[in-house]
């Protein structure tokens, strides 16, 4: 029935800790610790909830409900019945604990109010939606999608006066200053440079990639490393490559799908076999642990590069899977000539997310650096940009011609 019971619990100037771990909750209690300005114990205690109650029943006119409540909670006869208090006051604690909790959804990410014009599409909270931490989840990440739909808005916007202003410079670069890399038998299908150190890779359908080292300037020293199959013969076309974030490792795809990592001197470490078809990209995670491959046997398969071992096959798309990218260490977009792009994460056996709106092959994937979002290109001439809090595309950009590959610009505030 509630009688003598009494819960304490203390808010500091400093820091509010917060049971729920909820960010939001933090920051309200600190600003609400930080007007009370010293540390102080507070207490609720089940009399004085159920003085407030019957005063309440009091004051609505259930004078039957009120006599009952009183008797049966112990209010009649306790220390504080005689005590006086304001017309309303259960309403007006109510209101004031709404408000509350409305402020701590309205906060953003980084723990400050979000402006107006961004909650007028937000649903205020009612009193019973207020107690259900469901539906203060389900409106705090509606007003955090808005937000971050807003300011990708605002970040890509390139108004017409922006585009007439832009033209094309012709810049000569001098002779001397130019090298040209000789070696490659047949066509070079990729290039990348060593994120640490002077190196660039490339991969050419001669079977071979090649390091080659510019550490004494423009010199271009050449690693070969010979792509052979495991029965010694030499291999096809060499298709990607991927420098690992620390720059120590190369990983290069095969048509013969297989997936290698070599030294950055050129030694090979591992050679990675699962795939069925050839390899059509690949990509390290952030740490450097992981690698990813995309295959024309419709799948994706992370690996394990301390052991070689495959550690999931991810077998959702129903052709040929092009392109892959990391969001996070353990998830990834993958995209196919299905149409279809897929959210995968490591341990999950089903995407986390799906998205449709592709009218032709999706050739490419790219996440920004923030991981919010997702671009796209197809050949049905779009290019698309994603977010995971949205299954329709936030922009579509359109080409006159198939879109093969894309990149986010740099970040900018």
């Amino acid at each position: 029935r509630g009688r003598g019971r009494r819960v304490e619990f203390c808010c500091h100037s400093s820091k509010q800790t917060s049971s729920g771990g909820d960010g939001g909750s933090e920051a309200a209690g600190a600003a609400a610790a930080g007007t009370a300005g010293t540390a102080a114990a507070m207490s609720i205690e089940s009399d004085h909830v159920n003085l407030l109650v019957y005063r309440y029943l009091q004051e609505s006119g259930f004078q039957h409900s009120s006599f009952t409540f009183a008797q049966e909670s112990g209010i009649a006869s306790s220390s504080i019945a005689n005590v006086k208090i304001p017309a309303g006051s259960l309403i007006a604690h109510l209101q004031r604990a709404l408000n509350y909790v409305q402020a701590e959804v309205n906060l953003t990410e980084d723990g400050l109010p979000a402006d107006v014009e961004d909650l007028e599409t937000i649903e205020a909270l009612t009193l019973i939606e207020s107690v259900q931490p469901e539906v203060c989840e389900q409106r705090r990440q509606q007003l955090r999608a808005r937000l971050r739909e807003t300011a990708f808005n605002q970040n890509s916007s390139w108004n017409e006066g922006e585009a007439e202003n832009t033209m094309e410079v012709d810049m000569e670069i001098s002779a001397d200053k130019v090298k040209i890399l000789k070696g490659h038998q047949h066509e070079v299908t990729a290039c990348t440079w060593n994120p640490c150190f002077e190196l660039l890779a490339s991969a050419s359908g001669d079977s071979t990639s090649r390091i080659w080292s510019f550490e004494d300037g423009l010199q271009g020293e050449a690693v070969v490393l010979r792509h052979f199959s495991s029965e010694g013969e030499e291999s096809k076309d060499v298709t990607t490559l991927d420098w690992s974030p620390d720059g120590m490792h190369l990983a290069t795809g095969s048509y013969d799908g297989a997936a290698r990592v070599w030294s950055k001197a050129g030694e090979l470490l591992k050679r990675l076999s699962g795939h069925s078809g050839p390899i059509f990209s690949l990509k390290w995670n952030r740490t450097g642990e992981l690698l990813v491959t995309s295959s024309v046997d419709c799948t994706a398969v992370v690996w394990d590069i301390s052991t070689g071992q495959s550690k999931q096959t991810f077998a959702f798309h129903t052709a040929p899977c092009l392109d892959v990218d990391w969001q996070s260490t353990t998830r990834f977009a993958s995209c196919s000539t299905d149409r279809t792009i897929y959210i995968c994460e490591i341990g999950n056996t089903i995407p986390i997310k799906n998205f449709k709106g592709h009218e032709d092959e999706v050739n490419s994937v790219k996440w920004d650096t923030s991981g919010r979002y997702l671009a796209s290109c197809s050949d049905d001439c779009t290019a698309k940009t994603w977010s995971m809090d949205r299954d329709t595309a936030l922009v579509t950009l359109r080409h006159t011609d198939k879109i093969f590959s894309l990149k986010w610009g740099p970040h900018r505030d």
